[in-house]
């Protein structure tokens, strides 16, 4: 079994999703987007839809804005809307490195709060 992952470049994606095997006995793609990026509504939402090939969007909840170069709030229903999953990629994209959990995740919780990691505290 191979494991690993590519980038390729928005041009490919066509190519890409029509390589895969139809017959239910091929391997899985799985596209993942980072960062919340306003192109990934303008440029790459419109090549997935046309192919109707759903994707993974990692957004970065700190970086949503309505004006700029990213995704404002609202533009993750579109996302959804097309079958896409919204990936959590921190509040403003800080490195933490591997934690261990201080305390039981308790129903409903809806954050996780990391007070340091290896990069000290912030």
């Amino acid at each position: 079994m191979k494991t690993g992952a590519a980038v390729i470049g928005l041009s490919t994606i066509p190519t890409s999703i029509q390589a895969l095997p139809t017959d239910g006995d091929g391997g899985k793609c799985v596209f993942i987007y980072d960062d919340s990026h306003k192109k990934d509504l303008t440029k790459t939402l419109p090549v997935h839809r046309e192919l109707d090939a759903p994707g993974c969007l990692a957004a970065v909840s700190g970086y949503l804005s309505p004006t700029g170069d990213y995704l404002a709030e609202e533009d993750l229903q579109e996302f959804l809307d097309a079958d896409w999953e919204i990936l959590s990629h921190m509040h403003y994209h800080r490195p933490v490195g591997q934690r261990a959990l201080t305390e039981d995740v308790e129903e409903g919780d809806t954050e996780l709060e990391v007070v340091s990691t290896f990069h000290g505290r912030f």
